[in-house]
This record gives structure tokens, sequence and C-alpha cells, in this order.
């Protein structure tokens, strides 16, 4: 009866449990296949994971699958869409996540600059800037200062340009991180 039970009970668990192990995997598939022409393959992906992690209401896995799915939009110029999924990405994170806040603020500000508003972008990326400040990672900060940096050398604002360089790689060197002293 014992054993009835415990199989009868990981049966219930499976069906009705959250299987973090696929969603992990489709993820993984969405990571493979979205910089590739396979945009329905990341589709497909999506359409699996997204209602798994919907049920379990787990927002950083949910934020993930939009945040995959922008970027192959991104990688096929559909950026309207891209925009979009970053948006709904924004309403996933964690109150007080500032890493999750400051990466897809950097990666909105990118999209911008490929829609040639050099000005939205610079906005977006001085608080993707602010966000890794909160966060406390020197690497995220000084990698955002180059984003700000090659966002005001777009808008030929050359000495704003050239202090954020020079910010990005005093920061870089503070860090002791060699790769972003090389970046």
């Amino acid at each position: 009866m014992l054993i009835l039970f415990c199989v009868l009970g990981f049966t219930h668990l499976h069906a009705n449990g959250y299987d973090s192990t696929r969603v992990k995997n489709y993820q993984k598939k969405m990571v493979e296949f979205r910089y590739t022409r396979y945009l329905d393959s990341v589709l497909h992906y999506f359409s699996m994971a997204k209602p798994l992690a919907q049920n379990a209401h787990d927002s950083v896995a949910l934020f993930w699958i939009h945040k995959n799915m922008g970027d192959a939009y991104e990688h096929h110029q559909h950026l309207d869409s891209t925009l979009h999924y970053y948006e709904i990405c924004g309403s996933l994170i964690p109150k007080g996540n500032h890493t999750l806040t400051s990466f897809l603020l950097g990666d909105k500000a990118y999209t911008y600059q490929l829609l040639y508003d050099y000005e939205k972008s610079t906005e977006l990326s001085l608080q993707a800037l602010d966000a890794a400040y909160l966060a406390g990672d020197s690497t995220m900060v000084a990698s955002n200062m180059l984003s700000v940096a090659g966002d005001y050398s777009f808008l030929k604002m050359l000495p704003q340009a050239s202090r954020y360089y020079q910010k990005s790689i005093q920061t870089s060197v503070r860090s002791g991180n060699p790769i972003m002293v090389e970046y």
C-alpha cells in the first residue's frame, strides 16, 4: 500500500508540479536557435516553456524566456517585436534585482541604437549604469560605462564619450578583471 501511495504521489507531483528541468531545456534550445535563421524553432520552444513557467509563477524563468524571444526577433530585425518582449521582461524582474534590470536596460539601449535613436539609447544606457552601481557589480559598471561612451560618440558628444571611456578603463583596472581591461 505504501508503494502505491508513493507512486501515485510522485505521478501527481510530476503531473501537477513544476518541472524546472524541462523549462531549462527549452530555454537552452531557445538560446541555441535565437541567433540563427530558425525563428520558428525559437517560437516553438517559447510556446513550450512559457506555460510551464507561468503555471509555476517563476518570474525569473519567464524573464529569460521572453528575453531570448526578444533577442531572436532582434536578430531578424523585427525590432518592434524585440521591444515588445523586452517590455514584458521589465515587468517580470523581481523587485530589487538590479543586475537583471541593468542587463535588460543595456539590451534595450542597443535595440534603440539599431533604430538610430541615440538619445533614447543614451538615456537607457545611463539607467543601466545606475542599476549596475546598485547591483555592486564592477564588471557590469565598466561595461555600461563603455556603452554610455559609445552612445555619446553616436551623438557627437565627444568630451562626454571620452570621459566615460576613461571611467570604464579605470573601473576595469580597479576591478582586476583582465578581460574587461582588454575589452
